[in-house]
């Protein structure tokens, strides 16, 4: 798979670590529903915003691996926040595994209220990967034992 971003001169430059468009040849489209900041077991991992957006960012990698994909084959994130003036905190922890120069494609959208009290963000996201690579094996949830 070919990524390469794009932010053609007729636009603004980006004013963060985005690009305006992202072209990518052949691969398999992933799609990512929105992850929040709980945990496997669903207890939030933060009432903080910053280890929320950590915990999403994890849970988004753990879709994206059981999918064949990696945060390295992210095309487009989509980050949906309650509180927009915290922004800087999410640029600081969403640059660190979108590697420059080929940034996703990125939008951060103010909402006044998610679907759980509590919830500070939700991040989806879209990758595109090689049709070759081979799929991961799923490993089976061991039984729980019932006393």
């Amino acid at each position: 798979m070919r990524k390469r971003a794009f932010s053609p001169p007729t636009l603004p430059r980006p004013w963060g670590n985005y690009a305006h468009a992202v072209r990518v040849a052949g691969g398999a489209t992933v799609y990512v529903a929105g992850q929040v900041g709980w945990d496997r077991e669903g207890r939030m991992t933060s009432r903080e915003l910053r280890g929320q957006i950590e915990q999403a960012f994890a849970n988004v990698a753990a879709a994206l691996e059981v999918a064949g994909a990696a945060l390295a084959d992210v095309v487009k994130v989509n980050a949906y926040m309650v509180d927009i003036t915290q922004f800087p905190v999410y640029s600081e922890v969403r640059n660190r595994p979108f590697p420059a120069p080929d940034f996703p494609a990125s939008t951060v959208i103010e909402v006044k209220s998610l679907a759980k009290p509590g919830w500070l963000i939700e991040i989806e996201a879209i990758a595109v990967v090689p049709e070759r690579r081979p799929r991961p094996r799923l490993r089976r949830r061991p039984r729980e034992r019932r006393a």
